[in-house]
């Protein structure tokens, strides 16, 4: 069976605290998924994000500006800067449940 490839996460941030977006990112080390995961945040350009180190299955965390801060132009840039074959979408105000990731991967594999 081939190797398979990272599983992207796109998270848009706009006036996220530090602590939130330390939450999420602790949410999607703890996924119970059996691939990389590469993580693309899109922030305006003029708010501080701090880049976390991968740790866990975090294989790559990159940060993307989003000029106007906008949901949708955020999502479409950090969808662009992604090299993930397959990606999931996160609010960062969300925390998902540890098969959150695998159980979207399973889904889009049953039926693509």
């Amino acid at each position: 069976m081939p190797e398979r490839g990272p599983v992207g996460v796109v998270i848009t941030a706009k006036g996220e605290s530090p602590q939130r977006l330390a939450r999420l990112l602790d949410a999607v080390t703890a996924q119970s998924i059996d691939r990389p995961i590469e993580v693309v945040i899109a922030h305006p350009p003029e708010e501080t994000v701090v880049t976390p180190e991968p740790r866990g299955p975090i294989e790559s965390v990159r940060l993307v500006d989003n000029p106007g801060g906008g949901r949708s132009t955020g999502l479409n840039l950090a969808i662009e800067a992604s090299t993930a074959e397959v990606l999931c979408r996160l609010d960062a105000r969300t925390v998902p449940p540890p098969d959150y990731l695998a159980r979207c991967v399973a889904r889009l594999e049953a039926d693509p």
